[in-house]
C-alpha cells in the first residue's frame, strides 16, 4: 500500500505537514473551516486515483444498500404535542443507497487512503479538536453513498461535529449540495428559521461546490443542509471517512439496520 501515489503531493504536502509549507496549508485550510463551516480542499487525488476510485466503486454500486426514510431535520421523533407547522413536525424523505466499509476491500483507492495516517494527521490538523481517531465500526468507518434517479437527501441536522467526504462523481442532473449555515445556534434552536427553510421560504440557502477528488470538511452539526433530488443515469458517489475523538467509537444496532440493513 503506497496511497501517497493518490495525492497531488506538490499542492498538498501531506508527508511534510511539520515543513513551513505544510503549516502555512494547515493554517489556511483551519481558517477557512472556522470562518466559513466548510472546506473544500480541491484536487487532493490525483486524476489517476479518482478515475480508478469510481471505476472501483462502479463495479460494487449494485451491492449498496438501498433505504428511503421519511423523517425531520434533527433524525428523530417530534414530540406528539407540537403544533404541525414546527420545525420538528415538517418530514421530509431521504432516499440513497450505502456501501459499507467491509464491501471496499483492502487494495482500493478509498480503503488505502483512509488507512493511511498522514490523511488522518492531515485532517486532525485541519479540525483542530485535538487527537482524532479512525471509526471503530466494520460498516460505518469508510461509506460510500450511491445516489440515482429520484433519490435525495433530505435538510438535516449532523449528529457529529464534522463529517469528511470525498466526493467522486457528480450526477448528471441534480445532487447539489444545499446549506444554511449556522441556521440555530447551540443556545437557540430557531425553530421558525429552521422551518422557513424546510417549508422552501428562506433566502439564505447557498450551493457548495463539490468538484470530484477534493477532500470536504464540514461542520453540520448547527448547519442546515441536503442533496436535491437526482436526475438522470449517472449516479451520484461519494465517500464519507469517519473519524472520533475517541478510539473504537462505533455506531449503535439501530443505525447500523437502517443504514446498511444488517448488523455485521
Amino acid at each position: 500500500m503506497n496511497p501517497a501515489r493518490w495525492i497531488e503531493l506538490e499542492r498538498y504536502p501531506l508527508l511534510n505537514l511539520q515543513d513551513p509549507a505544510g503549516q502555512a496549508l494547515v493554517a489556511g485550510l483551519r481558517a477557512q473551516l472556522r470562518a466559513q463551516g466548510a472546506c473544500v480542499i480541491e484536487g487532493l487525488l490525483r486524476p489517476e486515483a479518482l478515475a480508478r476510485a469510481v471505476s472501483e466503486v462502479e463495479s460494487l454500486e449494485d451491492q449498496a444498500f438501498h433505504q428511503t426514510v421519511v423523517g425531520n431535520a434533527y433524525l428523530r421523533d417530534p414530540a406528539p404535542d407540537l403544533p404541525p407547522e414546527h420545525a420538528e413536525r415538517i418530514m421530509n424523505t431521504t432516499a440513497l443507497g450505502v456501501l459499507a466499509r467491509d464491501q471496499l476491500p483492502a487494495g482500493t483507492v478509498l480503503a488505502d487512503l483512509y488507512a493511511w495516517d498522514p490523511l488522518l494527521r492531515f485532517v486532525e490538523a485541519i479540525v483542530d479538536r485535538g487527537a482524532l481517531y479512525r471509526y471503530g465500526c466494520p460498516l460505518g468507518a469508510l461509506n460510500v453513498a450511491v445516489m440515482g434517479a429520484g433519490d435525495s437527501l433530505r435538510w438535516h441536522f449532523d449528529q457529529s461535529d464534522f463529517v469528511v467526504s470525498i466526493p467522486l462523481r457528480h450526477a448528471a442532473r441534480g445532487g447539489v449540495f444545499e446549506w444554511v449555515r449556522d441556521v440555530r445556534r447551540p443556545d437557540d434552536e430557531r425553530y421558525a428559521d429552521v422551518a422557513a427553510v424546510l417549508r422552501g421560504e428562506s433566502r439564505d440557502v447557498r450551493a457548495l461546490p463539490m468538484p470530484p477528488g477534493s477532500l470536504v470538511l464540514f461542520e453540520g452539526r448547527y448547519t442546515l443542509h441536503r442533496v436535491t433530488r437526482i436526475d438522470g443515469p449517472v449516479t451520484r458517489l461519494v465517500a464519507l471517512l469517519a473519524y472520533s475523538d475517541v478510539p473504537g467509537r462505533g455506531g449503535s444496532d439501530y443505525l447500523k439496520r437502517m443504514r446498511y440493513g444488517r448488523i455485521a
